[in-house]
């Protein structure tokens, strides 16, 4: 906390975050959060009548900046997208995650600049919703370990000794496949297949986008609902989009992507049975992100096992309804010997996979 004039924290504030040195102390901070001098308890600055007209200024702004950047490069990277599609490549994938990622942030900066003018009294209740709910997640847990990295470690781990496999040769599938994959053909006889292929991962940019994804849902759901939830809602979630893609493809697959989706639904539904105690943003952020997959899905359907994803989602809705019965529950779920004795075996069952999956992979 550094004690300024008011005058000060409204130029600052209305400055905004950047990267001149401030008060020699390095890099001038976003306000976020202040205190009054006749009481010590921070609250974010949203909330403070001194502070509206600055804040307002100040995102009305930095909406208008955000949605003129991504509109720039929503378009041209889509017509490439679309481009290399038509060429049948699968390169088309990555200009295609970059073109709904900006897509998504237009789209969002469009809708909250509007509600911005039109209602500026709600925009400043949700932000102040929002902000809350941040400090509230990163002060209710561990933040340098916790069940997600466990996971995201496993994979890398994997990915790392693919990565150093012997390469096929001309015409031959790559070693790995053949050792642990989702190979349709060999399930019957090697059910085991169903779990050790969603921790392998195709490529570099295929494990950077499970990774990146993975940090962000898991820690939310760890510290939004409970840290036991984790590892059995993504295997339940991978098991489901196995069989799935089992069921309605023959392609060859793998990916963790499955689980991670019904980790995604399972935020979902939980933001929709439990709206009254979250953030106002909370479900239609995850929405919009679940229509960006849906596109990229359609745009990159040769390379997205979307039978995996879906089976997935439906596994991750269907745990989330389930526990969350009654709209009024706690946020996070009180412990229980329940949830312990399911994350425990679940955790067995991953450890174990992961070993056999290494061993495949080593005495290929």
């Amino acid at each position: 906390m550094e004690p300024l004039p008011l005058a000060d924290i409204v130029a600052l504030i209305e400055a905004g975050r950047g990267t001149e040195q401030w008060n020699g102390k390095g890099e001038r901070p976003d306000v976020v959060f202040v205190t009054r001098p006749d009481s010590t308890r921070p609250v974010p600055a949203v909330e403070c009548a001194e502070f509206r007209a600055a804040i307002l200024k100040r995102d009305e702004a930095l909406l208008v900046k955000e949605r003129r950047k991504s509109g720039f490069l929503f378009y041209p990277l889509l017509l490439i997208a679309g481009f290399l599609e038509l060429q049948l490549s699968a390169v088309a994938l990555l200009p295609a995650v970059f073109a709904m990622t900006s897509g998504a942030a237009y789209a969002e900066a469009w809708r909250t600049l509007a509600r911005l003018r039109s209602d500026p009294d709600r925009h400043l209740r949700d932000t102040s919703a929002q902000i809350r709910y941040a400090a509230w997640l990163t002060l209710s847990g561990n933040q340098y370990w916790s069940r997600t990295w466990g996971l995201v470690l496993i994979w890398v781990a994997i990915y790392v000794v693919q990565y150093f496999m012997p390469q096929a040769g001309k015409g031959e599938p790559a070693p790995y496949l053949a050792a642990a994959a989702l190979v349709k053909s060999a399930i019957a006889a090697e059910p085991w297949r169903l779990l050790t292929a969603t921790l392998l991962h195709g490529s570099i940019i295929h494990i950077i986008m499970n990774v990146t994804t993975m940090l962000s849902l898991g820690m939310l759901l760890e510290r939004g609902a409970h840290r036991q939830l984790l590892v059995p809602v993504w295997l339940a979630g991978a098991l489901a989009g196995s069989l799935l893609s089992w069921a309605g493809t023959a392609t060859t697959s793998v990916g963790a992507s499955g689980g991670i989706m019904a980790v995604f639904s399972f935020l979902l539904v939980m933001g929709y049975r439990c709206r009254a105690q979250l953030p106002p943003d909370f479900s239609s952020s995850l929405v919009r992100s679940l229509v960006m997959i849906g596109m990229l899905g359609l745009l990159a359907w040769g390379v997205i096992d979307n039978a995996a994803h879906l089976g997935g989602v439906l596994a991750g809705a269907a745990i989330s309804w389930r526990i969350f019965r009654d709209e009024h529950g706690t946020l996070p779920l009180p412990d229980s010997p329940g949830l312990l004795l399911v994350e425990r075996l679940s955790g067995i069952i991953v450890l174990s996979v992961a070993v056999f999956t290494l061993s495949r992979l080593l005495l290929r």
